[in-house]
């Protein structure tokens, strides 16, 4: 079947480009494991103009963990404050292929969602691993869960199909989610006779799962001590790595359990080493990264050299991020956020809601 009404039209008229679309929650400050996991490889799509890049905060999804006063005005805080982020470490608001919006800022994202609502099924949102938990939970009577969370998946698909996305870089634990749109749009197309969707493609990145320096999980809010946020202080990362573990955390070591990779100066095992992963994510070369292997392997590395050495390798790579969100903050700061947000949130829009208005008028329900 050939393109037709909206999908023809922005086929013909906007994309030689790809479009490549991906969210950030605002769930906190910004840290280390977002920069390594996500917004190097978001900076460096932006920089092909191939690809015209639309990357959205997901406040909307972020109520799903929180939905009262003081989490509001949290979020609206931390949501300005990605977008300065993200242009401190590099992505360019100015350039024709970037657009940096609000999720909130495209309501017709929500009557998407509603319409693909009604093609998705209870059992399959039920059966996704995000709400595995609750659902046991829910059986023992020890849990609540809102309808939003069962349902974050469905919004996440009308992200994702609003601009007819080609390729969508997340992480491995949202694939599904993914899979769950493409089935989505499949359905739709099937269901209407039409190829109005696009069927997305992930686009698979490096797969990096940065460890926090202390705990069993990914770095993160929940961990403070662990976490190296990206406005953390030289003094105040020197000190986070110095007091870090050594040992990775069960689930990021190659699928086995994890075990002590150094006992004092005997030759060590830097893949079961958090401390070592951490050079190796943040390592400019190769070579760098062979150097630290070797010296750990062969005991003539000591940790507490090691952890220096990696401490000064991540200031000198927050250091230039730092000084250009001071300078940011003095061109004017949450404001100029505001503005990018405004500003971008309108093409964005202008991009998804004739889609959307098409998909209405093709299932009856038009705006009158």
């Amino acid at each position: 079947m050939e393109p037709t009404g909206f999908f023809a039209l922005f086929e013909e008229n906007v994309m030689e480009q790809r479009v490549i679309l991906s969210g950030i929650r605002p769930t906190g400050i910004l840290h280390l494991g977002n920069l390594l996991g996500a917004m190097r490889h978001f900076v460096e799509l932006a920089k092909d103009p191939k690809n015209f890049c639309m990357y959205f905060i997901a406040n909307q999804h972020a109520q799903t963990t929180g939905m009262d006063p003081v989490s509001a005005a949290e979020m609206q805080k931390e949501l300005l404050g990605i977008v300065l982020d993200f242009m401190a470490c590099g992505l360019d608001p100015n350039s024709d292929n970037v657009l940096l919006y609000a999720q909130s800022s495209i309501p017709e994202t929500s009557e998407l969602a509603w319409m693909l609502s009604c093609v998705a099924t209870v059992s399959e949102l039920m059966g996704m691993h995000h709400f595995a938990e609750k659902r046991e939970a829910l059986k023992t009577g020890s849990d609540t869960a809102s309808t939003g969370l069962l349902t974050y998946p469905v919004l996440m698909a009308a992200d994702i199909l609003g601009p007819n996305a080609h390729l969508v870089p997340v992480g491995a634990d949202q694939h599904e989610h993914v899979e769950l749109a493409r089935s989505l749009a499949r359905r739709f197309n099937n269901r209407f006779g039409v190829e109005h969707f696009r069927i997305p493609e992930l686009l698979e990145g490096p797969g990096i799962r940065v460890p926090g320096l202390k705990g069993q999980g990914k770095m993160g809010k929940s961990e403070p001590k662990g976490t190296l946020s990206l406005h953390d202080s030289p003094d105040l990362i020197r000190t986070k790595i110095k007091k870090a573990d050594k040992r990775l955390p069960d689930n990021l070591s190659t699928g086995e359990k994890s075990i002590e990779p150094r006992i004092e100066d005997q030759p060590g095992i830097p893949e079961k080493c958090r401390v070592y992963l951490l050079h190796a994510l943040a390592c400019n070369s190769a070579a760098e990264e062979m150097e630290i292997q070797f010296g750990c392997r062969r005991g003539t590395l000591r940790c507490g050299d090691c952890k220096h050495m990696l401490a000064n390798r991540i200031v000198d790579m927050l250091t230039p991020i730092q000084e250009r969100r001071r300078e940011l903050n003095a061109q004017g700061g949450e404001k100029l956020a505001l503005e990018i947000l405004h500003e971008h949130g309108k093409r964005a829009r202008a991009i998804i809601a004739p889609n959307v208005q098409a998909i209405k008028e093709l299932t009856g329900i038009p705006t009158y």
